[in-house]
């Protein structure tokens, strides 16, 4: 699952982590067949944040940009947000989030792995719930 493109991903997980379940809400329009059709936000200090961001490079196959809207997006965190063309696809999204981790200026990253119980997915034709069969809603 890849969620925090609003800023929050840092307190989502923070939140996501303490709580007996996660349940996500979502449009239909999010869903995707293959983790990493969209870009995987990740959350950075904005000290130095283009370094960070070279360092992020040497990891992505794809763009590494900073989002902006006329000025740097700032989170919740006062960090800035770098979205990163890992597409087509993650494979190997805990490997992948360990790495980005390493690297000093990544504050968070959007993957939220082993984390969320459910999905219900929201559409014109109505409401598909998913249940993760290993998550915390089962035990």
């Amino acid at each position: 699952l890849i969620k925090g493109g609003g800023g929050a991903l840092t307190r989502e997980k923070i939140v996501a982590q303490s709580s007996e379940s996660m349940i996500v809400v979502a449009d239909d329009r999010k869903q995707v067949e293959i983790l990493g059709e969209f870009d995987l936000p990740v959350e950075v200090l904005p000290f130095e944040w283009k370094r960070t961001r070279d360092r992020i490079s040497l990891l992505c196959p794809g763009s590494v940009s900073l989002r902006v809207d006329s000025e740097p997006f700032v989170t919740d965190n006062g960090c800035y947000i770098l979205d990163c063309n890992f597409g087509p696809s993650i494979s190997d999204p805990i490997s992948l989030e360990q790495d980005l981790l390493s690297i000093a200026g990544v504050v968070e990253v959007g993957l939220f792995v082993g984390i969320c119980d459910a999905v219900v997915l929201a559409s014109n034709g109505g409401v598909l719930t998913l249940i993760n069969q290993s998550g915390r809603l089962n035990q």
